[in-house]
């Protein structure tokens, strides 16, 4: 999977809402419906000349992961 550019903007006002089997559930003023970020995507929030930029990306295990993992009891999402 390949970075999914959502909404590129001036300004939003951006919810986050953890929905079950580890997926995300994100609304913005931009939408009139939610994004659904599955358990195996992140979502990323990032400024690029002077915009908001809201992307979908693949999850790519890092450290934090793996320390999270090491230390927290596992849900179902902690096992991508």
């Amino acid at each position: 999977m390949t970075p999914d550019t959502l909404l590129k903007t001036d300004k939003c006002t951006i919810a986050v809402e953890a929905a079950p089997e580890g997926k995300i559930r994100v609304l913005t003023t931009a939408w009139a419906e939610p994004v659904i970020i599955l358990a195996d995507q992140v979502l990323e929030v990032r400024i690029r000349q002077g915009q908001v930029h809201i992307l979908r990306k693949p999850r790519v295990e890092d450290d934090e992961d793996r320390e999270f993992r090491a230390t927290n009891a596992p849900y179902l999402g902690d096992d991508v």
